[in-house]
Parts: C-alpha cells; structure tokens; sequence
C-alpha cells in the first residue's frame, strides 16, 4: 500500500450547548482540529518483575479523554457567548461569574457537546465524515484575539470526557447527505 497525504478537507466545528440536543455551528477552522488522546493507566507491580521499582507485569486501563484544539477565523459570536455561559455560571448569575470551589461541573450542567465535519464539497465520495464528542468541558475559555484592523481568531479548546451512561467518549460516522 502506497504512503499518500491525507487531507480529511474543510472543518466545521458544531457545539450542542443544551437547547433541545440541537448542535449550532460555531464556525470554520484555519488549519484544522487536533484532537489529542490521553490513556490513564495503572502499573500491576509483580516481584518477579523487580516489585514497585520495576517493569509492571501488566497495566491496568483506567479511562481516556480526548483534547480538542482549533483556530477558528470564522466563527459565531452569539454561539461562543454561551459555550462560555454554560461553563461558568448557572441562570441569573453575572456574566464572568466563576462556579464555587468544588462545584461538580457534570451534575451542575455545566458540559456541552462538540461535533467536527467535514464539508461534502471537500470529498469524492459525497459524504460527510463526523466525529461527535457528547461530553466536554472548556479547557480555557474561547478567547478572541486581535480586536485590531487583522481579522479575529477564536482559539476553541476543549476536552471530552467519557459518557458513563452511553459508556461513549466519541462516535465517528460516515454520513450520507
């Protein structure tokens, strides 16, 4: 098999922020979506194996998450304005009201969804390749930057975290517009 570039094509970053599991567009990348995997593990020490200071006879599988980073130069301000709501504050707290010490972010409501698309002009086969991540918390808040004469970029970080329901961190679907 050949070694060939892959292009997955134009990234369209979508946020499900809670109104009726309805995703919104919150824009389009500059150079793509990196998503970052992170396996937490555990070493099973053994004696036969040098005990604690040595090579683990097996390790156990804790959990994953998944880190979701992009640029984005076009995006919807009305839609980053409640991705940033939903993370720090609950209704008819201030704007930039942080959540007390010790509040649980999960049973609090305070996660959303993200899903990335491709777009169906960027591919030959007229199919739409998503990959949804049901449950996210802000990494760091969507900054802006450049409020100056330059167009303005919205960093988006994000990291997904398992559904314990669903027993899901992501679902990757080939659709067909």
């Amino acid at each position: 098999m050949a070694v060939n570039p892959v292009v997955r094509g134009l990234a369209e970053v979508y946020v499900n922020t809670g109104t009726n599991d309805t995703y919104e567009l919150l824009g389009l990348t500059r150079n793509g979506v990196t998503f970052t995997r992170q396996a937490f593990q555990m070493p099973v020490p053994c004696d036969s194996h040098g005990g604690d200071e040595g090579t683990p006879l097996d390790m156990i599988f804790l959990d994953m998450i998944v880190r979701i980073d992009c640029e984005l130069t076009s995006f919807d301000d009305e839609v980053r304005k409640k991705i940033v709501a939903m993370s720090k504050r609950k209704t008819g707290e201030q704007y930039n009201t942080l959540p007390v010490p010790g509040t649980l972010l999960f049973q609090s409501g305070r996660y959303f969804g993200v899903k990335i698309s491709s777009n169906i002009a960027d591919r030959s086969d007229g199919k739409v390749l998503a990959f949804t991540f049901p449950r996210c918390l802000i990494t760091t808040d969507p900054m802006t930057d450049n409020w100056g004469r330059r167009f303005t970029t919205l960093h988006f970080l994000a990291t997904a975290y398992r559904d314990p329901t669903a027993n899901l961190l992501w679902t990757e679907e080939l659709l067909t517009p």
